[in-house]
């Protein structure tokens, strides 16, 4: 029964977006040690959501998340889901509060994963035909032909779909809910809960891996959050940040951009966490002494902030990438420029030239790695990205030649819209000299 608000809980981290370079395999996440709790069985998903697991064996999964709802039964537990759903149903599934009613009052497992081809969040709601409740916004979805679905409906804005099949609803990538909706998995899913674990998530990107428990018992809320860094460095600064409460509530509710009822969960988890690290790891434990009931708005509100935290460091990593590159492609086309070598191609110190875009086409939402000789008609800079990238790079010259753009392109969420950033360099007329502007960056929301 205490279970039962962890829907919203999975639910919000559906919306963590952009796929990393690849990271190694997901590995179970180990299970929380949660002082005076009795053993209790190993839970995993149970075979009807597995089958409906996307993903291969062997393929590479940047988010996992899993929740067992199967204890769902205090009606005012059910109300408080219900509530904290609204915000889901409209902007994540597109659909009215009649659909949100009859998820939550039946649901039993909700299984999120996210890869390379694309997220997908299932939620098995046995005994319900949500296809009669469940009708698409028209503001925000139109309908959608999904084969072997009951009722489909594609969001206008960002290209992911839902749908529906009796006792089952699914949203994501358009390919992944076909493929998830359609059984067709290998009833392999890396993941489990123990004891009085509620939900487990498991979210990986090029900078740093996170893995978080939460466990619900009847007079309070246990936490444990792990990250592990690329460098020592990253994890002291954690530890050290994280045993400073007073700055610490203020840090978190700006990077997640907190709203008032999740300040108020920060301030009181900022007083009530231990923090540490060890070489690289920086692990963090709360603790809430609360009744059930307060339960479901603080556990909402807290996966809430790790969901918009998570969204926000994504994005700001991505965004240092093309900074970081196009600062290093100016460096470069700086020295080629001053050059004294009869075969550079500005060797005049006249005009500017064209770099052709790499790769080919803008990468979607994942990390791309351009071979080698696909860089060679930049050989005259010296310079090429043959690590995995979430960008395309391109240099335009003007036709006189005065002036070029160094631009990078990504579709970091793989919905069609594509973040550029774009450095402008000009010939100084008197001098001769280049002249490189800052990086203007234009992104979609």
């Amino acid at each position: 029964m205490r279970r039962a608000h962890l829907l919203a809980a999975a639910l919000g981290s559906v919306s963590l977006g952009c796929a990393p370079k690849p990271p190694p395999p997901v590995m179970q996440m180990p299970p929380a040690t949660i002082e005076g709790a009795k053993p209790v069985a190993q839970r995993t998903p149970s075979k009807e959501i597995a089958v409906r697991f996307p993903y291969a064996a062997n393929e590479e999964i940047t988010t996992l998340a899993y929740s067992d709802l199967a204890l769902l039964a205090k009606p005012e537990l059910v109300q408080g889901v219900a509530t904290s759903l609204a915000w889901w149903a409209k902007d994540v599934a597109g659909v009215d509060r009649a659909c949100v009613d009859s998820i939550v009052g039946g649901a039993k497992e909700i299984l999120v994963g996210d890869g390379q081809r694309g997220w997908v969040a299932v939620v098995r709601v046995p005994d319900h035909t949500l296809e009669s409740t469940c009708t698409p916004d028209a503001q925000l979805a139109s309908e959608l032909m999904i084969e072997g679905t009951t009722k489909a409906w594609a969001f206008k804005e960002n290209g992911r779909a839902c749908a529906t099949t009796p006792g089952w609803l699914a949203c994501g990538h358009p390919e992944m809910v076909k493929l998830a909706l359609a059984a067709g998995g290998d009833g392999l899913v890396p993941v489990s809960l123990d004891g009085d674990e509620v939900v487990t998530i498991d979210d990986r990107d090029n900078v740093r891996d996170l893995r978080l428990v939460a466990a619900s018992t009847e007079d309070r809320f246990t936490a444990r959050v792990e990250l592990t860094f690329d460098s020592d460095d990253e994890a002291r600064k954690i530890h050290e940040m994280l045993e400073r409460p007073t700055e610490l509530a203020p840090a978190i509710s700006a990077e997640s951009k907190a709203t008032p009822e999740q300040q108020r969960l920060v301030s009181r988890i900022a007083r009530n966490l231990v923090a540490s690290h060890r070489a690289a790891r920086a692990s963090i434990r709360i603790e809430l002494e609360e009744p059930i009931e307060a339960q479901v708005r603080d556990l909402t509100d807290f996966m809430g902030l790790v969901t918009s935290t998570l969204r926000t460091m994504k994005m700001r990593v991505r965004t240092e990438e093309a900074r970081a590159n196009l600062n290093h492609l100016a460096g470069k086309l700086a020295e080629a420029w001053e050059s004294k070598d009869p075969k550079s191609p500005f060797a005049a110190k006249t005009k500017l030239v064209s770099f052709p875009a790499v790769p080919s086409t803008v990468p979607k939402r994942a990390a791309l790695t351009s071979p080698a000789d696909s860089w060679k008609a930049w050989s005259a800079v010296g310079w090429s990205v043959e690590t995995p990238s979430f960008y395309q790079y391109e240099v335009i010259a003007a036709k006189d030649g005065q002036t070029a753009d160094l631009v990078a392109r990504g579709d970091l969420d793989g919905d069609g819209k594509v973040s550029t950033f774009t450095r402008h360099v000009r010939i100084d007329k008197s001098s001769k000299q280049l002249m490189i502007e800052d990086v203007v960056a234009t992104e979609p929301e």
